[in-house]
């Protein structure tokens, strides 16, 4: 039996388109089957920092510093106005710190511990220009 050419012709056209498109299939499956996109991690912010220095004066603790007057020998009250210059002097050249906060206002009936309030007038002075100074008044 011999085959003519008019019969095979279709046979071999319908394996060669067969044959494309199965090739066209596993092409494209292999493209989308690739690694879903993903976005890139956003970048993380670098923590800010709120300082709060000394706001206040405590026996148990100023009083036994060492400190201009020898070692042991404390903190004069009138010395917390110089350590809120050097904690804001700290802060201007630090760019992660975004304030400073002076906390513990009051503290009656102890003398051995005095808030903000009952330090002299020129350590609050202190407070109040370098608030002036970064936020304004």
């Amino acid at each position: 039996m011999s085959l003519r050419l008019s019969s095979l012709l279709p046979r071999v056209f319908v394996i060669v388109v067969v044959a494309l498109l199965a090739t066209a299939t596993i092409t494209f499956a292999a493209e989308t089957n690739a690694t879903p996109h993903v976005n890139p991690p956003a970048e993380t912010a670098a923590p800010q920092i709120l300082l709060v220095p000394d706001g206040f004066w405590g026996s148990f603790l100023h009083a036994n510093l060492n400190s201009h007057l020898g070692t042991g020998a404390g903190w004069p009250k009138w010395y917390l106005g110089n350590v809120a210059v050097n904690y804001e002097t700290f802060a201007i050249s630090q760019p992660r710190v975004v304030g400073l906060l002076f906390f513990l206002w009051s503290s009656p009936n102890d003398p051995n511990f005095l808030g903000t309030k009952e330090l002299p007038q020129s350590v609050r002075d202190r407070h109040r220009e370098i608030a002036c100074r970064n936020i304004g008044c």
